[in-house]
């Protein structure tokens, strides 16, 4: 049972702070953290934090535009999630899906 994060910025120039600091506030295990728009699903160190995951895991992130832009791909990765048994933790939209 692992605290996994995942952190995205759009773009190389983004800084990244404010969500590690969220991250270092759940005291995550490990972070997959990646600058590249949030317009596609394929993205490495997402596709990495989907394989990495298991049942039990809590994934944090800071919002659900972290994982997606896509309605489609993000209900994708949610339905990912779920078939694997990650509980998903959204700091801003306040989201559990574990209760």
């Amino acid at each position: 049972m692992s605290k996994i994060g995942y952190i995205r910025v759009s773009s190389e120039h983004q800084e990244t702070a404010r969500q590690q600091e969220i991250m270092n506030n759940y005291k995550v295990d490990r972070i997959f953290s990646e600058k590249i728009s949030g317009a596609t699903a394929d993205r490495p160190q997402l596709k990495a934090m989907l394989d990495y995951v298991r049942e039990g895991d809590t994934l944090y992130i800071e919002s659900i535009s972290r994982l997606g832009r896509s309605t489609k791909d993000l209900l994708n990765i949610i339905d990912t999630l779920t078939e694997k048994g990650v509980t998903l933790i959204s700091h801003k939209e306040n989201i559990d899906t574990d209760t």
